[in-house]
């Protein structure tokens, strides 16, 4: 499972460490806004041996302005942002082609919803902890999640038909982009559509559990995540 939108569209973190658990404690979190406010400048996924990279292009106000994938044998593609005030474009361009979402923005920021076709729409609904729902209108077909919180972390998630989603979590480390579910929002929309308050390391869906473990730097700061063969690098702007 690669996103929290994933069980939407299809029905539907291991940290080898004694803290790990579902439920928060009072510990302080290490690395405050170091890790929170961090930006990747590159990451590098190898896939059994196969290597995809991408670039992260920010602009002078630290949005994403573009992000470059580059894969062995292809043609590099390239997504364009462009920002107004209340709502973005992405225009992906590859090979030939090009596509282009929109997305909606709440007054904080947050996401509101995202246009990805005229028949494809993700919707997000927030409550007084965070996202409380996301709705994905697909086609003539509505799949819905519903999303429960315990001190700032999403404990579960509802998802029919499929049995539901549970959380667990690393509380001696606050959330990062390169989490094991916000990276993949943020390679596709520029930021995350849902985030915990703490560094998620599992998820178990389904009765099956995807793990993520992580090393750091000096700083705190994600530079490897491993999900089962998979690996994937970071470096950063600074």
């Amino acid at each position: 499972m690669r996103s929290l939108l994933v069980p939407i569209l299809f029905f539907t973190l291991l940290l080898a460490c004694v803290s790990s658990c579902k439920k928060n404690s009072t510990r302080t979190a290490a690395n405050t806004d170091t890790v929170v406010n961090a930006r990747i400048a590159a990451i590098q996924i190898n896939e059994g041996g196969s290597i995809t990279s991408w670039r992260i292009v920010y602009d002078t106000q630290n949005r994403v302005d573009s992000i470059i994938e580059i894969s062995p044998g292809t043609t590099p593609s390239v997504k364009k942002f462009a920002y107004s005030a209340s709502f973005y474009t992405i225009t992906e361009f590859s090979n030939s082609d090009s596509s282009v979402n929109k997305v909606t923005l709440n007054p904080d920021g947050t996401i509101n919803s995202i246009y990805r076709g005229p028949q494809d729409t993700i919707y997000i609904a927030y409550g007084a902890n965070g996202v409380a729902q996301i709705k994905n209108n697909e086609y003539g077909q509505s799949f819905t999640s519903n999303y429960t919180w315990i001190n700032g972390d999403i404990d579960s998630a509802s998802s029919p038909p499929s049995n539901g989603e549970t959380y667990f979590y690393n509380i001696n480390y606050l959330w990062q982009i390169g989490d094991g579910i916000s990276i993949f929002d943020f390679l596709d929309y520029g930021r995350p559509t849902i985030h915990s308050k703490h560094l998620m390391t599992e998820q178990v869906y389904d009765g099956t559990s995807e793990k993520y473990s992580y090393k750091f730097d000096s700083r705190s700061r994600i530079t490897q995540l491993t999900i089962e063969s998979e690996t994937y690098n970071y470096t950063y702007t600074d």
